[in-house]
């Protein structure tokens, strides 16, 4: 974490397809549909960890129609450095 502010990790997620009939496809997708869509199960430290992880997941729930999957991102332990929302006037 040296330097960054963050620690890589990789989070779990559920995508839950069967959900997808339900969405109007001529109207751009809401943040509700989306989050009944897509959620995050858990975050671990390393691929490999997500990956087996997802998998199992999948295993289990072979007769739902959820996927699982493994996706990179960031973990901000000290939360994010506050970022001016207007650019300052040179």
């Amino acid at each position: 974490m040296a330097g960054k502010g963050y620690i890589q990790v990789v989070a779990v997620v559920r995508y839950s397809y069967f959900q997808e009939v339900n969405v109007d496809r001529t109207v751009k997708l809401s943040l509700e549909k989306l989050q009944a869509l897509i959620s995050v199960v858990e975050v671990l430290p390393t691929y490999e960890d997500a990956k087996r992880e997802a998998d199992r997941l999948n295993d289990v729930n072979a007769d739902s129609d959820v996927l699982y999957y493994a996706e990179s991102t960031r973990w901000y332990p000290d939360g994010r450095i506050k970022i001016p929302t207007t650019r300052k006037e040179t």
